[in-house]
C-alpha cells in the first residue's frame, strides 16, 4: 500500500477514505484502491514516481511562489503579487500600467499592459508608449481607428456629444454645417435656415408686430415664422395673445391641455434642455430631475442623494476592493473576487485579500503554519528535504 505524509494543514481531503492526525502535525492518507477514484493531488503532478509501494514523501511548509506569483518590494506577504493581472507588476516587479489621467483605467491582461482610452481617444499603433495617440472624429479616424470618410459630401461629423459617437455623414434630412460639422435641419434651424449660415430676423420682416412669449424663426426652410419661446404654447390658436400658455406645470406640461395625475410633478428627467414631462410613475421617486427606484438606484439609496457606490468622503462604503451596491433600499458592500470584509468594518471595505494573507488564507481566520505562504487562497507546501522520495518539483 502507498501512502502519502503531509506536515503542515492538511489540504483537498474531501476524497480521502483514512486521515490519522499525530502529535506533530504530521497528517498520513491512505491511498484509495486502484478500482476507487483518486483522490486530489497536493501537488503539480503525481505526488511519487518511486516503484516501491512503501514510498513515503512528506511536505513541508513552503515560501516559493508558483502559479506567476512573486514577492515584489512593497509586498505585504510572500507571494502576493500577480504578474499576470496586477497593474503595478504587469509581467515584472515594478512594471506599472498606469498611463496618467489623460488615458482610461488600464488593465494587466495575462502579464501585458492593455491600454483603455478616454471617449473620443483611440490607441491605432498598439503602442503604449505613445497611448492613445489619436483624436477620433476626423475624416481619417471618424468613429474608430482607420475609419476614413472619403466622400467629400459625407464628412466625419458628431451624433452624440457626451457618447463621443461620430459617423461618416449626417443622418437622413440634416445637414453638416459650421466648422465642426454639426447636423442641422435646414427646414426649422433658426441659424440655418434653407442654407448654412442662413440665419433669420427674430424681428421678423419690417412692421410685423412683436409676438408675446414668442419671436420669428425658421419653418419650412422660411424665415418670419411666428415660433414660441422655449416652454410656451399658443394653446387658444389666437395671435393677438401670442403665446399664452407656460407648457411646464402640470396643467400643462410638455404641451397643451397635459395635465399631471395628483402626486406626480412636471419637471426635465435628465434635464439639460430636454421636453417637460409628468414625473414620475408608481413606484419612483424624483431626485433632483430624474425619476429613480429608491429600492435598487446606487445614487439614491432608501433616499435622495445616498450613494453606495462611493468616492465621497462622508461615504462608508467608499474603497478599493469593493463595490457599494443597493439591496432593497439599503447600501450594501459587494467584494471583489478575492477580497473579504473580515473585521466586520464598512470604514474599511473589503479590506483583507484571502487568496495571499497567510492569517487569512482562503477565508478569514485561516492560518497557515511558520514560513508558508498562502498562495490562490491555499497554504502552499512542497517535499520535505528528508522525504522518503523526490517528489516533482
Amino acid at each position: 500500500m502507498k501512502r502519502f505524509i503531509l506536515v503542515g494543514p492538511a489540504l483537498g481531503t474531501a476524497a480521502i477514505a483514512t486521515v490519522f492526525a499525530c502529535s506533530h502535525r504530521t497528517i498520513e492518507f491512505e491511498r484509495p484502491s486502484d478500482d476507487a477514484p483518486a483522490a486530489p493531488s497536493l501537488s503539480s503532478g503525481d505526488a511519487s514516481t518511486a516503484d516501491d509501494e512503501s514510498a513515503l514523501i512528506s511536505y513541508c511548509p513552503s515560501l516559493k511562489c508558483t502559479n506567476n506569483t512573486t514577492t515584489c518590494p512593497g509586498s505585504q506577504f510572500p507571494c502576493d503579487v500577480d504578474l499576470m493581472t496586477d497593474v503595478q507588476n504587469c509581467g515584472a516587479c515594478g512594471v506599472s500600467c498606469n498611463y496618467g489621467a489623460q488615458f482610461g483605467p488600464s488593465l494587466c491582461s495575462n502579464g501585458h499592459c492593455v491600454l483603455t482610452c478616454q471617449l473620443g481617444r483611440a490607441d491605432c499603433n498598439g503602442d503604449v508608449e505613445d497611448g492613445c495617440e489619436v483624436t477620433l472624429g476626423t475624416d481619417e479616424n471618424c468613429s474608430t481607428c482607420g475609419d476614413a470618410c472619403t466622400d467629400p459630401g459625407k464628412p466625419c461629423v458628431q451624433l452624440n456629444y457626451a457618447a463621443a459617437e461620430y459617423q461618416c455623414g449626417c443622418p437622413a434630412d440634416t445637414t453638416p454645417c459650421s466648422s465642426d460639422s454639426t447636423c442641422r435641419d435646414l427646414r426649422s434651424d433658426d441659424k440655418n435656415c434653407s442654407a448654412c449660415g442662413h440665419a433669420c430676423d427674430p424681428d421678423g420682416p419690417a412692421g410685423a408686430p412683436p409676438i408675446r412669449n414668442g419671436y420669428y424663426g425658421c419653418r419650412s426652410g422660411q424665415c418670419g415664422q411666428a415660433k414660441c419661446n422655449d416652454n410656451y404654447a399658443d394653446c387658444d390658436k389666437d395671435p393677438e395673445t401670442g403665446c399664452e400658455t407656460p407648457t411646464n406645470t402640470v396643467q400643462n406640461c410638455g404641451g397643451c391641455g397635459i395635465a399631471c395625475d395628483p402626486g406626480q410633478v412636471c419637471g426635465q428627467e435628465d434635464s439639460g434642455g430636454g421636453a417637460w414631462s409628468c414625473l414620475c410613475p408608481s413606484g419612483k421617486t424624483l431626485c433632483g430631475t430624474k425619476c429613480v427606484d429608491p429600492l435598487s438606484d446606487q445614487e439614491n439609496c432608501g433616499g435622495c442623494g445616498v450613494d453606495c457606490r462611493g468616492g465621497q468622503s462622508d461615504n462608508p462604503f467608499a474603497g478599493w476592493h469593493g463595490l457599494g451596491m443597493c439591496l432593497y433600499g439599503s447600501c450594501v458592500v459587494e467584494c471583489q473576487h478575492g477580497w473579504v470584509d473580515c473585521n466586520h468594518d464598512p470604514s474599511d471595505n473589503c479590506e483583507t485579500n484571502v487568496q495571499s494573507d497567510p492569517n487569512n488564507c482562503g477565508g478569514c481566520g485561516v492560518h497557515c503554519l511558520k514560513d508558508q505562504a498562502c498562495i490562490g487562497g491555499r497554504c502552499a507546501v512542497e517535499p520535505c528535504p528528508d522525504s522518503g522520495t523526490t517528489g516533482p518539483q
